[in-house]
């Protein structure tokens, strides 16, 4: 998918439109899911293989995000960090429709169970409308092995305190390490800055 999205970018004019960049994501996403299935079916040893997705497509000065799966996109603006992307996931279903609390979900031992991914044949996309990228602004993308470990005023706290990227970056992968992490621990974080 990572190549379909570069060959996309790569063709687009500079004075483009977001929304015919965010046609062409779903058309990457679902090329990519379709060929995840293919590679699943060639071999037992990779069949029902699939990963969670989670990303930004920025373009000019504004931004939408996306994922399938539990990985999260959140935002950091003026000191706030809001979660943009919802979970595919058992729990967070059961939350959104009030049958389990945020905190019974954080405890279940299903937290871990996703229901959409790359590599189903139900697989499906969610994308945000497009929202402003302001200087000051950040973006973070990550696992459930910072989110699932990491408490939201705790990461809000350590991007307050790094203002690099990478710096962020380390301080967030750092906390999820010292409690345990999971093995799955990824994360990005993208600063806005103001053009030259």
């Amino acid at each position: 998918m990572l190549e379909q999205l570069d060959e996309l970018f790569g063709q687009q004019p500079q004075d483009g439109d977001i929304r015919v960049l965010v046609n062409g994501l779903y058309t990457a996403a679902r090329d990519a899911n379709r060929a995840v299935l293919e590679y699943g079916a060639t071999s037992p040893q990779y069949a029902d293989m699939g990963c969670t997705l989670a990303g930004v497509l920025v373009f000019d000065h504004e931004y939408v995000a996306f994922n399938a799966g539990d990985s999260r996109v959140y935002s950091y603006c003026h000191g706030v960090l809001r979660q943009l992307t919802e979970d595919d996931t058992l729990v967070a279903m059961a939350v959104r429709k009030g049958r389990m609390t945020l905190s019974e979900a954080s405890a279940s031992p299903q937290r871990h169970f996703v229901t959409n991914a790359t590599g189903s044949r139900s697989f499906r996309l969610h994308v945000t409308e497009s929202q402003p990228l302001e200087p000051g602004d950040a973006l973070m993308l990550c696992s459930d092995g910072l989110h699932g470990i990491v408490r939201l005023g705790r990461m809000e706290r350590l991007l307050g305190r790094a203002e690099g990227a990478e710096e962020r970056c380390r301080a967030l992968v750092t906390a999820a390490t010292d409690r345990g992490g999971y093995d799955d621990l990824s994360v990005i974080v993208i600063n806005a800055e103001a053009s030259q």
